[in-house]
């Protein structure tokens, strides 16, 4: 009958949805990933930084004590 809604009707939708949940629970893993590299890497750009600054106080600690 038209205007029925089929098993087959059912399933066809079931499908498509499951398919975009999958898409989508695929971006948002890369989307995470993204977020935990990027983290990363700000966080070791600024350990990077605090060892530098740390040789630097030490540097300037020796030369005061050289005074």
């Amino acid at each position: 009958m038209a205007g029925e809604v089929t098993q087959k009707d059912l399933q066809s939708l079931q499908g498509y949805v499951n398919k975009q949940i999958a898409e989508l629970e695929k971006r948002l893993k890369a989307m995470i990933g993204e977020c935990g590299t990027s983290s990363q890497n700000r966080d070791n750009a600024i350990l990077g930084d605090v060892n530098a600054l740390e040789r630097k106080v030490a540097e300037l600690g020796k030369a005061a004590q050289n005074r």
